[in-house]
């Protein structure tokens, strides 16, 4: 089965619904609905959204959308592993080492993201 990690500006894009980008990230967040157990996302994540959702879209606004994703996504697992790799990892960002390794603990096959800039050396 193949499965995917989806990167945090995919999420942004749906809550602070990111006019240039909407379309696209609501049609990724729908399929995701669909093959639950099959995508992921990081843990880390969720920080994120959290602080910035929170700040740009509202407490409520962003507490419902918590739960939506909480139904969808599987969490990443995250160890001192997870954060060791990041670090040794070929990629500029650390944000984007950390959706890395995140994608090689939960295994997946692929991540679905925007930021191809800071994810083009990347394994997955």
């Amino acid at each position: 089965m193949i499965s995917f990690l989806v990167d945090t500006n995919i999420f942004l894009d749906v809550l602070l619904e990111r006019e240039e980008f909407i379309m696209e990230s609501k049609r990724v967040s729908a399929w995701c609905g669909y093959n639950s157990g099959k995508v992921w996302m990081a843990w880390h994540s969720l920080d994120t959204l959290n602080y910035v959702g929170t700040k740009y879209a509202g407490v409520a606004r962003t507490s419902k959308y918590f739960g939506e994703i909480l139904e969808t996504f599987e969490i990443s697992p995250t160890d001192i592993r997870s954060a060791l790799l990041a670090r040794m990892l070929p990629v500029q960002d650390f944000k984007g080492a950390m959706q890395v390794a995140a994608a090689d603990m939960a295994k997946v096959d692929f991540i679905i993201t925007r930021n191809l800039k800071d994810l083009a050396d990347a394994n997955i």
